[in-house]
């Protein structure tokens, strides 16, 4: 049986097989990197990190990194990046309105449809970019701005009632267990839930008003492997639902809540953040692989 470093080895492989295979996909697709010069995709995959550049960081922010992400940085790579966007086309109408045309738009499933005043039926993608970086060089920036936003958003309000103030501090017992390991948008981050015991990987978001993120029920090495078999669809919770493994999911959640008085929970607006484990073989997972890659059904389900 392979021990850890071969594990962590053969799981460089594949990442960087994935990174290569979704270049090479990307091209053929037409997605463009981000911002408006529609770019090739950004794609980045260095060497590993020395024991010496990891310690140096370790010494900046004060602690020990964790042991997947440690892991990581060590037998794969110091930095793995990837954002994609879909291109748009600015085009005139009859009125000489501008208008944004999507020359690249996944399939149906994968966007919302509506109607336009000017093109009738229309789809919408639930996602119009993608992005997951994991880079040592972040690690320290990522912990000085995660800390500074969890104080600024702990601190206690004088204009705060006494019920929100538990709520706040209720989502704020499991903000406090997270290791930034990338911002997303909208003040979500990748976090590592240190209180789990595997490093798995969850989507934390500074809110007492709905689910404060995302359990992915998934450390660092498997969700990338998800996400590489995906083509790295990237973080936005509405487009992984679309990859929810059901079933793993609902274990997640049954496992998460069962010290928990849920009900109690609910009555008192204390919201959990929702189960989301990813499975990039299954249904939508293929549908999504095919339109990536341009594989045949039977291919894409492999």
């Amino acid at each position: 049986m392979a021990d850890g470093k071969g594990r962590q080895a053969a799981s460089g492989v594949r990442i960087r097989q994935d990174v290569e295979a979704f270049r090479v996909a990307a091209s053929r697709l037409g997605l463009v990197g981000p911002g408006p010069a529609h770019g090739p995709v950004a794609v980045e995959l260095a060497p590993p990190a020395s024991e010496e550049a990891i310690a140096a960081v370790e010494a900046e922010i004060g602690r020990r990194l964790p042991a997947t992400l440690r892991d990581f940085f060590l037998r794969v790579t110091a930095r793995l990046a990837v954002a994609w966007s879909l291109p748009i086309t600015i085009v005139l109408d009859g009125l000489g309105q501008e208008h944004g045309r999507r020359d690249v738009v996944p399939p149906p499933r994968f966007c919302m449809r509506f109607e336009d005043d000017v093109i009738g039926e229309a789809y919408e993608p639930v996602t119009s970019d993608g992005a997951i970086t994991i880079s040592l060089d972040e690690v320290a920036r990522l912990w000085r701005d995660w800390q500074e936003d969890l104080a600024d958003w702990t601190a206690p309000d004088s204009a705060e009632t006494p019920a929100r103030r538990r709520r706040t501090e209720h989502v704020a017992a499991w903000l406090r267990h997270g290791f930034p390991l990338m911002a997303i948008s909208m003040g979500n981050w990748l976090c590592i839930d240190l209180a789990n015991a595997r490093e798995e990987l969850a989507i934390m978001v500074f809110t007492i008003d709905t689910p404060p993120g995302a359990l992915l029920g998934q450390n660092l090495i498997e969700h990338l492997g998800q996400q590489g078999r995906l083509g790295f669809p990237g973080l936005d919770t509405n487009l992984l639902l679309e990859f929810r493994d059901v079933e793993a999911s609902r274990r997640l959640w049954q496992t998460t809540t069962a010290a928990l008085d849920v009900a109690a929970l609910k009555r008192r607006r204390m919201h959990l953040p929702m189960p989301l484990v990813i499975d990039a073989n299954g249904e939508a997972g293929s549908a999504w692989r095919e339109w990536v890659y341009g594989l045949g059904a039977s291919a894409a389900a492999t």
